[in-house]
This record gives structure tokens, C-alpha cells and sequence, in this order.
């Protein structure tokens, strides 16, 4: 398996963690109280995770040939990436669906795309732009915009999808010469830092059982498996192939909601499952197909 090859798996991988995890977190928002200190808990903890395999695997050696410029990259990252938008995202998506949740921090490609559009003039591939047309126009017969109520809290996840827009973008930047598990280590623990001042003191939900408790920590979990895969990924590929292969996961996010939710599994999602299966495929044949290039604008577009 080529490098890229390894980096679309590991994409594919992350999407699919992904749309697990949008669906648990809505299960788990409502255990600790406030959405601020729920997103804190759980990105300290595996933040402290990512810090305790840099001190095993003695990748703190590198940390210390870092320059000023570097640490201050971590820094933004952890700021934009690790802090502001998990405070959002989790503060919105105490009021919104996991579906609408899904679909708002989807658009991440789309942000990606223009982003870079704006930042190096590169028109992305048509076959590109394609796959992540099939792919969106899956995610919308979900119900369009029939279920949206355009509420603050909707905005808060797309702001929140922004911010992680360009924090993708130098990430991607950022792991030319960087490990990472470091750039996953500073964004959740220095996020997670950054969040204390908006810290409040937890109040688990009455009557939590053992059941609720182990779904707050399989949130731990996903966070942990999300953050190595996607850096990893991100890595190898283009952060816009990455994030169109993210897209994909609303598809898993339905599923769930179906199963456990709405006990509906409509014949329009046998509709989406094949448009995000088409997008998919032209993806992946684009993605294999396209030349790797070593300049950072160009890795951002192929």
C-alpha cells in the first residue's frame, strides 16, 4: 500500500469514526452539564492521552528542536482547532439533531475549498468537485432544509466548522515537519487549557447510570481514534481529499439515528446511500490517479 493509498484508508476510517461520534456526543451532551465542561473533560483527558504516548515513544526529543514559529503554529491550532469551535459545536449541539449537526460540519470541504481557493487561486478538479457534489446532494436528501430552523445554535456549529476549516488548512501546513500525535497533543490539551476560564463546575444529570457514564467515555474514545487517524491521514493526502472523504459520514450519523432514534429507515436513504457510494468511488479513482506534489499550495488542492 502506497503512502496515499495508506492516507485515503485512514480518511475513510476517520469518516466513519466520525459519524459514530456525532451521534454519541448527542447522547452524552446531556450527562455533564455545562456543554462547555463536557467538551473540557473529554479533550483534557484525551489530550493527556496523546501527551502520555509522546513521553512513552520519547517523541518529546522533537519538541525540543522546535523554533518559536513552530510553537506559536501549535499554539493556533490549539486555539482554533482545540478550544473556540468545540465550545460551539457542543454548546449547539445540545439543541440541534445529530442528523443537522451532521450535515452543518459537513460543509467542512466546502470551506476547505474556497480557503484555498482564496489563498493559492487553484481551481480545484472538476473530478474533485464532483465527488463532492454526489456527496452533499446525498447528505441533503436527508430532508434539505426542511429540517433546519436556521437557530443560533445551527450557527454555532457552522462557525464552529469554520474555524475548523482553517485550522485543517495549517494543520496540514503544520505536519510537513511535524509529528502527528504532537499537533493532535497540542490541540486538545492546550484547547483544552484555553477552555478553563469558561469552566464550570460539572453537574452530572440525575439518575446517571453505569450505561450513560460508559458513553460519555466511549466520547473519550472516539476523540482519541479521530484525532490519530485524521493527522495521519491528513499527512499523506490533500487536506480537500480529506475533507471530502469526511463528508462521507453523515451516512453512518443517519444510520444510527434511524436504528435508535427514529426506528425509520426510509427507502430515500437507499437513494443517498448510492450517491455517497458514487461520490466515493470518483473520489478514491481521482484521488489514486493524482500526481503528489511536494509544494504546500499544491498539496492543498491535489
Amino acid at each position: 500500500m502506497s503512502n496515499k493509498q495508506l492516507g485515503l484508508t485512514l480518511a475513510f476510517v476517520t469518516a466513519i469514526i466520525s459519524g459514530i461520534s456525532i451521534f454519541i456526543n448527542k447522547l452524552a451532551v446531556g450527562i455533564i452539564q455545562p456543554p462547555v465542561t463536557f467538551t473540557f473533560s473529554k479533550n483534557l483527558i484525551a489530550g493527556l492521552f496523546f501527551i502520555s504516548v509522546i513521553l512513552f515513544s520519547k517523541k518529546y526529543h522533537q519538541i525540543r528542536q522546535f523554533d518559536k514559529k513552530q510553537f506559536l503554529k501549535l499554539f493556533f491550532v490549539g486555539l482554533i482547532g482545540g478550544s473556540l469551535p468545540f465550545y460551539l459545536y457542543f454548546t449547539g449541539l445540545e439543541q440541534v439533531s445529530a442528523i443537522n449537526a451532521a450535515m452543518i460540519h459537513k460543509t467542512l470541504a466546502v470551506g476547505v475549498i474556497l480557503f484555498t481557493f482564496i489563498s493559492t487561486k487553484k481551481i480545484v478538479s472538476l473530478q474533485l468537485l464532483g465527488s463532492l457534489v454526489l456527496i452533499l446532494l446525498g447528505n441533503f436528501l436527508v430532508g434539505g432544509f426542511s429540517g433546519f430552523k436556521f437557530s443560533s445554535a445551527e450557527f454555532m456549529i457552522l462557525f464552529a466548522t469554520v474555524l475548523w476549516a482553517i485550522e485543517n488548512m495549517i494543520s496540514k501546513q503544520i505536519l510537513i515537519d511535524i509529528d502527528p500525535v504532537i499537533l493532535a497533543a497540542s490541540r486538545l490539551f492546550v484547547g483544552s487549557l484555553i477552555l478553563i476560564p469558561f469552566v464550570s463546575s460539572p453537574k452530572v444529570a440525575p439518575n446517571t447510570n453505569i450505561t450513560q457514564l460508559a458513553v460519555y467515555l466511549s466520547t473519550i474514545i472516539l476523540l482519541v481514534f479521530y484525532n490519530f487517524t485524521w493527522y495521519q491521514s491528513l499527512k499523506r493526502i490533500s487536506v480537500i481529499t480529506a475533507t471530502v472523504v469526511l463528508s462521507l459520514s453523515t451516512i453512518i450519523t443517519n444510520i444510527l439515528s434511524a436504528v435508535f432514534i427514529t426506528h425509520n429507515l426510509s427507502q430515500i436513504s437507499l437513494f443517498q446511500t448510492i450517491l455517497l457510494i458514487l461520490g466515493a468511488i470518483l473520489l478514491t479513482k481521482f484521488s489514486l490517479k493524482s500526481t503528489q506534489q511536494k509544494d504546500f499550495s499544491a498539496s492543498l488542492v491535489q
